[in-house]
């Protein structure tokens, strides 16, 4: 399962995202500055990352947490 996060700080980093999404189960992160995907292998911890990080504010700004709609898992 893979989540979109955006609307992320400027002052977020790789280490913010790894310590926030890491808690809810093993996930691979890619950081592109503004915005991020994180994939569980796990659908329980994409799920429990949702509902528990979803509208969070994070470095004073609220992220914006989606589904992914293309996962990695589907060739993109």
């Amino acid at each position: 399962m893979s989540l979109f996060v955006n609307n992320l700080a400027s002052t977020v980093t790789i280490y913010i995202l790894d310590e926030l999404f890491n808690k809810y189960g093993k996930c691979n992160i890619t950081f592109r500055g503004t915005y991020a995907f994180i994939d569980y292998i796990e659908e329980k911890d994409a799920t429990d990352a949702y509902e528990n990080l979803k509208g969070k504010i994070v470095e004073g700004q609220m992220i914006n947490l989606e589904w992914n709609k293309h996962p990695k898992s589907e060739g993109l």
